[in-house]
């Protein structure tokens, strides 16, 4: 009750790591900035580490703590080896959303992530995911029985319902191709 006073701790945070909720890969080495503020908590991270991916530009916030309803956002920026992002899907609750959909997939090469988590802290398998990975010049295996996708560049965006692939370019069976 602002009426009654305040309530705020400020503090900088170096080499941490954050167990954002169960089941989820843990986010390590952050330097950021941690405050409470009432019933708030806000995270800035300036950069982290998660599964190896090189991660920048978070912000990690619980709007109301102790709501019933209560939510943890987190928000992001992540680059890396397309496989560390693999193991992110395979290793987290990320896998049952999309049905295990990219089990058999591998790739070799890099890419950037634009992320944003919403998770229902009483009810996680209510979680929300929305985001773009944008491959730079991957070797992509889909499937052991498919010819690789060489070369492959372009964004896949995706939801926790949705899988979006637009503008994207390759090379299979040694000729160009272009995924829309």
């Amino acid at each position: 009750d602002p009426a009654k006073g305040q309530f705020q701790i400020q503090a900088q945070v170096r080499e941490a790591t954050l167990e954002y909720a169960q089941g989820w890969p843990p986010a390590e080495d952050i330097d950021g900035a941690l405050l409470f503020d009432r019933n708030r908590m806000e995270i800035t991270g300036r950069k982290a580490r998660v599964l190896g991916a090189s991660v920048s530009n978070v912000r990690v916030a619980i709007a109301q703590l102790g709501s019933p309803g209560a939510e943890l956002l987190i928000q992001g920026n992540a680059e890396g080896r397309t496989a560390e992002f693999l193991d992110f899907i395979r290793q987290s609750p990320v896998r049952r959303m999309i049905g295990g959909f990219s089990d058999g997939s591998s790739a070799s090469g890099s890419g950037r992530l634009r992320l944003k988590l919403v998770l229902p802290l009483a009810k996680l398998d209510a979680s929300r995911v929305e985001g773009e990975y944008r491959f730079v010049g991957n070797t992509v295996h889909l499937d052991p029985g498919l010819p690789p996708l060489e070369r492959a560049s372009g964004p896949l965006s995706f939801t926790e319902r949705s899988l979006t692939i637009s503008e994207a370019s390759g090379r299979i069976f040694g000729g160009p191709i272009a995924l829309n």
